[in-house]
């Protein structure tokens, strides 16, 4: 999240390590700039009316109601999230049709996708550290840590192509296509090395 120019909240999935459905990295972002805005004695309202969010895939259902609720004007994020996509590829939580629910807010998609695809690769093919090691190593046990994985990329909003690359699948997945927001990319902030969140 920046507010700024200034990276004020930054978060990562903790749903396994926390074993809460609920702590998506928007989530724990929003809480990080909650406790920012105490701690520098900021409105919180105006503080998020005036902030960006980067994320690495398309906000969730869930998520992309948070942001909506906390009037966060512009989301931007690398690939969509076929699944359960809040900002357009399932429900668009963000379009001012919705009434008496918040801010709406304008979402860039495709920023910087390659790179948000590649970070995705590299979480899906990672173990889940919170599995069951013992019961991986027999051929019953690898084969429910497998399932357990495919419901975990599934929860992430993962698709065929993250369970391939992490060996869960071996049927091809489908491609994701970055859309032209050269002209909107050109309006944000440049870091140095990947996204803010990385």
């Amino acid at each position: 999240m920046v507010y700024n120019r200034e990276v004020i909240g930054k978060g990562k999935n903790e749903v396994n390590k926390t074993k809460n459905a609920t702590r998506h990295a928007e989530m724990v972002a929003i809480d990080q700039v909650i406790d920012w805005c105490h701690q520098h004695k900021k409105d919180p309202e105006e503080v998020f009316g005036h902030s960006v969010l980067y994320v690495t895939v398309e906000p969730c259902i869930m998520c992309a109601a948070a942001l909506r609720i906390m009037k966060i004007p512009l989301v931007v994020y690398g690939c969509q999230n076929e699944r359960f996509g809040g900002c357009g590829s399932v429900l668009d939580i963000s379009s001012p049709i919705l009434t008496d629910t918040g801010e709406p807010f304008q979402c860039m998609a495709g920023y910087r996708s390659e790179e948000a695809v590649e970070m995705l690769k590299t979480f899906y093919r990672q173990e889940n550290p919170n599995g069951n090691k013992r019961a991986a190593q027999s051929g019953q046990g690898r084969r429910r840590v497998e399932a357990q994985k495919r419901r975990e990329i599934l929860w992430m909003g993962g698709d065929q192509e993250g369970m391939c690359e992490a060996g869960l699948l071996e049927k091809p997945g489908h491609e994701y296509h970055q859309e032209d927001n050269s002209a909107a990319a050109a309006l944000l902030p440049s870091f140095p090395s990947g996204f803010p969140f990385s």
